[in-house]
């Protein structure tokens, strides 16, 4: 299934944003890929309850050294007064990763960022 059929309900749904979100790299957070998710509100106030993200992996940490994105989720709830804790459901692993360049799995060449609101 595309993601943009994953997702269609969230697409369609005007009060729904859209985030990429950095996978691996600060250890000060209790991030477990496609269950959980820690920030700072102080930093990122944005995020709400209902929004969708896609995962990138840094080039800081990614054992090709070139970032990639490896998937997406919808937040299912937030706790927390300035460390947050995301709740995901609606886990969307990418069958194959999509790298900064041909180093990896699969070139992006284009990406089709429909899914990223960018007003």
């Amino acid at each position: 299934m595309s993601i943009q059929s994953f997702f269609k309900e969230e697409l369609t749904t005007p009060s729904t944003n859209y985030f990429i979100f950095d996978a691996g790299y600060n250890k000060e957070y209790d991030d477990l890929d496609f269950k959980q998710y820690q920030w700072y509100k102080s930093r990122y106030n944005q995020v709400k309850e209902k929004d969708v993200f896609i995962y990138r992996k840094p080039s800081s940490t990614s054992e090709t050294k070139k970032f990639y994105f490896f998937g997406a989720c919808k937040i299912s709830s937030i706790t927390g007064n300035d460390k947050l804790t995301a709740t995901l459901e609606k886990v969307y692993p990418f069958q194959n990763d999509l790298y900064q360049d041909g180093n990896g799995k699969k070139k992006v060449l284009h990406m089709n960022i429909s899914l990223i609101n960018m007003e």
